[in-house]
């Protein structure tokens, strides 16, 4: 009885053990297919899934904290922009309402608002007493200004005209401006009193828009391939890449440890740790694996035909967009095998209307891979 009781134990341990061991494989697993296509760059599982839901996995290869979210508060409006931040509170522009609005850190409440100078204000910056704003009219074709502004009533003090088409982000150096203009490409530094340009920095990616000053380096945005980038203020250099916590970033800030971030697309404004990042070295020993060429002809006035190249089988997206960052024309979206392969665009949309003369941006999507260039339609 007892060899037989011993055995019937031994028989319900192994039953559990088998239980636990099924159940842990499977969550492992589980993990793994869930969290498999959010490896940040620097190679460790990170904090965004596929359905944006925000997870944090502990990480146990290092110690830096690369893009982990600490905090969260919502956007005062569906269309804000512009984003800075005064030592204390958070101040954010929406160009649909045309209002700047002073919001708490702590739960995004309004603390105060006031009306923007123009209608299109999509860059602020804190100069330690005063708000500057980049209006740009909405387009590299509209009047666009520089303003300094009173934070207790939105007074216009003082404004210029900016050099460049289409300013965005703009932030503020302890001395001197620096403006991100998306029309050119560039980043302008530029001195307060009159906007004379000081020096200029060719922009990290084809969608940097954002700009904040972590009191030694500038801090960019890129909403079309989702990442920040740290950069070298003498030379444009990147120094560090981090994932953007959701997509569309709009514009960032500095708090003097974290970085904040307005995504347009989520309506939320998102606290990040970028403590670690991956240095450009680091980041060159990444495979190339895709290729994104040049369309031709270029500039069109009726067609273009965009070629890319696929050296690992993957599920591509070849997308179009328009500089708002609005999505015009999905081209390619499916599976393809190794090889070279084209595409025409038409100069249609979805609904397959022709489009307004300007420029376009094209977007290779496939894995972890984000590659864009700028197509210039004539009319």
């Amino acid at each position: 009885m007892e060899y037989g009781s011993l055995m019937r134990r031994s028989g319900l341990c192994l039953v559990l053990l088998a239980l636990v061991t099924l159940t842990l494989s499977h969550n492992l697993t589980y993990a793994q297919d869930t969290y498999q296509e959010d490896i940040d760059l620097d190679g460790r599982i990170d904090y965004r899934t596929t359905t944006d839901k925000i997870v944090v996995i502990p990480d146990i290869s290092t110690d830096k904290d690369t893009g982990d979210i600490i905090h969260t508060v919502p956007a005062p409006g569906s269309r804000c922009q512009g984003l800075t931040y005064d030592g204390t509170n958070l101040w954010v522009s929406d160009y649909q309402t045309d209002l700047i609005y002073e919001v708490s850190t702590v739960d995004g409440a309004v603390i105060s608002s006031f009306t923007t100078p123009g209608n299109y204000v999509e860059g602020l910056a804190w100069d330690g007493t005063n708000l500057w704003a980049s209006d740009n009219g909405g387009g590299p074709s509209e009047p666009n200004k520089i303003y300094k502004l009173n934070p207790s009533d939105g007074t216009v003090i003082h404004s210029f005209t900016p050099h460049g088409a289409w300013p965005h982000g703009i932030t503020y150096d302890g001395q001197y401006l620096w403006i991100d203009d998306f029309y050119t490409k560039m980043i302008y530094k530029v001195d307060p009193s009159d906007g004379q340009v000081l020096d200029s920095i060719p922009a990290p990616g084809d969608g940097s828009i954002g700009l904040t000053w972590d009191s030694q380096y500038l801090w960019s945005d890129d909403f079309l391939a989702d990442k920040l980038y740290q950069i070298d203020p003498s030379d444009g250099s990147i120094i560090r890449m981090v994932r953007s916590p959701h997509t569309n970033p709009r514009d960032l800030a500095w708090d003097g440890q974290y970085i904040w971030v307005l995504s347009w697309q989520a309506a939320t404004i998102f606290q990040i740790d970028v403590g670690g990042g991956i240095s450009v070295e680091e980041g060159q020993v990444l495979p190339d694996d895709y290729v994104l060429y040049v369309n031709f002809p270029n500039p069109f006035n009726s067609s273009t035909t965009i070629r890319y190249e696929i050296r690992t089988s993957d599920v591509v997206q070849i997308t179009i967009y328009d500089e708002l960052g609005r999505l015009v024309r999905t081209l390619v979206n499916g599976e393809k095998q190794p090889g070279e392969y084209s595409v025409v665009w038409d100069g249609k949309n979805e609904k397959g209307v022709n489009v307004s003369g300007g420029f376009y941006i094209y977007r290779l999507s496939a894995g972890s891979f984000n590659k864009t260039r700028r197509m210039l339609l004539l009319k």
